[in-house]
């Protein structure tokens, strides 16, 4: 869900200059609050539901894919844009064949840091609300001084944020096969 909102969101701002103007200002805002703040807050607002804790980590880890998305649109060649229609592409095509490539990179580097903030927010929302998960478990063998279950713990959850680090990578590897040398992001 954050990886549609953010890339669609993305691409609605950086294409308007009317839009890109006005929530400027809102977008550094929340660039600059680190999204496991956001959890209390989003907390009080939703409440302790399984349906809020959902939405708390999408609304926490959509930034870095939307102000990704945000650059990668502003920074699209003028020269590739007028070669589409020059071409005659429909907007179909421009979107298929010239935005969505020069934005991979972008959208790619925005979902990285996604991925890896969505284990924090993740747990954070579980140890602050009333979830079941590993971090309610994590903080109440904490609180019960099993210092052997919580190093266990802290090894299932940093297996678990390798994994998908891991299944990440080689998703990214095999998006980027297809890419033409020059344009593949480095790292």
């Amino acid at each position: 869900m954050a990886t549609v909102l953010g890339i669609l969101g993305g691409m609605l701002i950086g294409s308007s200059n009317l839009l890109d103007r006005a929530l400027t200002p809102f977008l550094d805002f929340f660039r600059a609050v680190p999204p496991p703040a956001l959890v209390p807050a989003l907390g009080l607002l939703l409440g302790p539901t399984l349906l809020s804790s959902v939405t708390i980590v999408v609304l926490a880890i959509v930034w870095p894919i939307l102000l990704n998305t945000v650059t990668g649109i502003r920074t699209i060649p003028a020269v590739r844009k007028e070669m589409a229609r020059t071409l005659g592409l429909t907007p179909v095509e421009r979107l298929t064949k010239v935005i969505f490539p020069s934005l991979g990179p972008n959208i790619m580097t925005g979902l990285r840091i996604s991925v890896s903030m969505s284990l924090i927010v993740t747990l954070v929302t579980d140890i602050i609300g009333t979830g079941r998960g590993l971090g309610r478990l994590l903080v109440d063998q904490q609180q019960f001084f099993e210092s052997a279950s919580v190093w266990g713990l802290l090894v299932v959850i940093g297996a678990f944020g390798y994994l998908i680090n891991v299944l990440f990578g080689l998703f990214e590897t095999a998006i980027f096969s297809r890419w033409p040398e020059g344009a593949r992001p480095v790292g």
